[in-house]
């Protein structure tokens, strides 16, 4: 019985300990937030390679932590006009920006003559289209009416979610290997 409360109490304190030297050092090892910058409408950022999959979890209520995977980048399975669909989470995109194939699977087919914004992407250069999208969520973060664009047939390789969403929410930081995004 003595070795069960010693080892308790040695438990205590080690955890006590470790709570305040994280809490010490937990602002010093955050990055500075990326500045958040807004090209001109025709210019959006390229997306990235392909990613691997990604387990996302949430945890508090308007909180939303994405592991990286193992090519650093996060990736989330996220609920567009109530269809799921699994996106590059993109800080560097100016842009939520649907591959063409996305989009047609969530009932969102723009005219031929809406293809008017220059793009850069991975693949090159293409059009997308400007839309708007209706409702947008990742775990309890829902956002609506947000601007996004629609690559054309083949021009992406992942559809991403990028500033026209996560500019809106409260924070977007790097902390302990994760993309916490909060509403």
């Amino acid at each position: 019985m003595q070795q069960i409360i010693v080892k308790t109490i040695a438990t205590v304190i080690f955890f006590t300990v470790l709570a305040r030297l994280v809490s010490e050092l937990a602002p010093s090892l955050r990055p500075a937030p990326p500045p958040i910058s807004k090209p001109a409408a025709s210019t959006p950022s390229a997306p990235a390679p392909a990613p691997a999959l990604a387990t996302a979890s949430r945890s508090a209520l308007d909180t939303y932590f994405i592991p990286a995977n193992a090519h650093g980048q996060y990736t989330a399975d996220v609920v567009v006009e109530g269809q799921p669909l699994h996106m590059l989470v993109d800080t560097g995109a100016t842009w939520v920006a649907l591959r063409n194939e996305d989009a047609a699977a969530l009932g969102v087919f723009p005219m031929a003559s809406d293809y008017k914004v220059l793009i850069q992407t991975a693949n090159g250069a293409a059009h997308a289209a400007p839309v708007k999208l209706r409702r947008v969520q990742i775990g309890s973060i829902e956002l609506f009416d947000v601007d996004a664009l629609v690559g054309e047939a083949g021009a992406m390789n992942v559809s991403l979610l990028g500033m026209t969403f996560l500019s809106r929410l409260s924070g977007v930081e790097i902390a302990s290997g994760a993309l916490v995004l909060r509403k």
